[in-house]
């Protein structure tokens, strides 16, 4: 009995180092490749081969255990402009990446001059000192708020009062009808004294103007605002 027990562990054992040795010399990583969604590459101003070098893969490391986080994180970092959508894994030895082009949304300025551009998720899509390059987005000024001193291009507003305020505002807005950052001019964030309290002001690239006083339920208000806009301005186009 002992012999046969000891003859069946030494059959899993074989089958498991078998599997193993398979998994390590068959599902090894050999091809790349990048899929541009919704555009071409000619449109981006990175090439394929910069996007493989900025996510610095390891050709070779086992495809069905590795995890590509870091190599997400590379990429976004280095190619600012970039969003990684999603990696494919394509057994037993390929992977795709999926990258489309991160827009930006709107733009705040820091007590250097300096305007920081986010896309939709807070990231810091680019950095310039020329306001006319970005005249066209929306600019944010929240009065008591600034930006991170250490705040790079490629980085996420990742922490503090600001981003969540600045996310609130962005979903909401997009939310009412798809609604872009664009068609306003800025939106200021500030106390005013003879409401006693805190107060958001979109200003449209239209005239119009949405006051919302106070921060309670900030979001289903500003997009409740958006709403009525985008109605009355479809009716007045009409």
């Amino acid at each position: 009995m002992k012999k046969k027990r000891v003859i069946a562990l030494s059959i899993v054992l074989g089958i498991i180092v078998v599997a193993i040795i398979f998994c390590c010399t068959v599902f090894r990583l050999n091809r790349i490749d990048i899929e541009f969604i919704s555009q071409t590459e000619a449109s981006f101003d990175v090439t394929k081969q910069q996007i493989l070098a900025a996510g610095n893969f390891k050709m070779g490391s086992n495809l069905l255990f590795t995890k590509y986080d870091e190599n997400i994180a590379n990429i976004e970092k280095q190619c600012a402009n970039l969003k990684v959508v999603k990696i494919v894994k394509k057994f037993p030895n390929k992977m795709s990446v999926y990258v489309r082009e991160r827009e930006g949304q709107l733009r705040i300025k820091d007590n250097e001059g300096y305007y920081y551009i986010f896309d939709e998720e807070m990231k810091v899509v680019n950095i310039t000192a020329t306001y006319d390059d970005y005249k066209d987005y929306c600019e944010c000024d929240f009065e008591g708020f600034e930006l991170p001193k250490d705040l790079q291009l490629g980085d996420f507003l990742t922490s503090g009062e600001i981003k969540d305020k600045m996310l609130s505002l962005v979903n909401s807005i997009y939310s009412a009808g798809r609604t872009p950052m664009s068609i306003m001019s800025n939106i200021l964030f500030e106390y005013d004294a003879a409401v006693r309290d805190y107060v958001y002001t979109f200003n449209f690239k239209t005239g119009a103007k949405i006051r919302i006083v106070g921060e309670q339920n900030i979001s289903e208000r500003a997009f409740n605002g958006m709403v009525s806009y985008n109605s009355v301005s479809q009716t007045y186009s009409a």
